[in-house]
């Protein structure tokens, strides 16, 4: 017959069994540090004149995943010296239980969705651009995999995943204050959202918070955006702060579409007021 250190001893091998076989292996933190860049346009904004500068804040955080698609931990931004600083230095802990050497980490900004809609057409504040739209994503591979610690091959450079826009429209010759418009693309590839790697083309519904009388800007993601593209056009429908309806079409050329990361200035795009017949036939189609 057993006595009771026998059965104890019986019981903790039958559990330490059933956690080699039948459980998860359990998670394991690591530090990860890198040092970050970012292209023109991407993330925090400012606007000197007709230029869009990139720079980081120390408010950001950046997501990363592993191979698999799962978020793995968020780092910590540590912009450089400057007023507006194109570097910094991204920290973190990472759950690192399924990491190896050589896999790739991806660094995404500023969030984990890619969804344009919702705009309010303004490009920092709440509910901005800077804020919500301005998508950029980095790749990293793993070098080392210590008992504290993960070693990047290389520096994190982020690339835009779309474009800034910056509309303004006339009607008669007279600046139109704009309730809401929507924005739709001849070639049918404006992005509203990708989920899981696919995306959903529409037209896109820009609302400001209140009627805007100053330029609008919008995220916009255009996959017909290729080294060769031959441009596209984009078709707009506008309630002006005086309710009504116009419409609008703006010719975008190739030579600024041949990749994401533009900053896409048209300031004058002439609109036409239109009748309630007109009215009724496009809002069907754009709304």
């Amino acid at each position: 017959m057993w006595n009771r250190t026998g059965f104890i001893v019986f019981l903790l091998l039958v559990l330490c069994a059933c956690q080699k076989t039948g459980q998860e292996p359990m998670s394991r933190f690591a530090t990860f540090t890198v040092d970050a860049v970012k292209d023109d346009a991407t993330k925090a904004l400012s606007l000197d004149g007709n230029t869009l500068n990139a720079y980081w804040k120390s408010t950001e955080n950046v997501l990363v995943y592993n191979t698999a698609g799962e978020l793995i931990g968020t780092l910590n931004v540590a912009p450089e010296a400057g007023e507006r600083p194109s570097s910094a230095t991204l920290s973190g802990t990472l759950d690192v239980s399924g990491l190896s050497v050589g896999d790739n980490l991806s660094l995404r900004l500023p969030r984990a969705a890619r969804d344009y809609s919702g705009q309010k057409g303004v490009l920092t504040g709440s509910g901005s651009i800077e804020e919500l739209y301005d998508y950029a994503s980095s790749s990293v591979s793993i070098a080392s995999i210590g008992e504290n610690s993960v070693q990047p091959t290389s520096g994190a450079h982020f690339t835009n995943e779309q474009s800034i826009y910056r509309f303004g429209f006339y009607a008669d010759a007279t600046p139109l204050g704009v309730k809401l418009f929507a924005v739709g693309a001849a070639s049918g590839r404006i992005v509203k959202k990708i989920e899981d790697g696919t995306s959903e083309y529409g037209t896109l519904k820009i609302i400001p918070d209140s009627p805007a009388t100053e330029l609008i800007y919008t995220s916009i993601r255009n996959e017909s955006v290729a080294p060769e593209s031959s441009g596209d056009t984009y078709y707009f429908t506008v309630v002006g702060s005086d309710g009504s309806t116009y419409l609008a079409t703006k010719a975008i050329p190739g030579s600024v579409l041949d990749r994401h990361g533009r900053f896409i200035s048209a300031k004058t795009i002439p609109a036409t007021k239109v009748t309630l017949s007109q009215y009724t036939t496009e809002t069907a189609v754009v709304f």
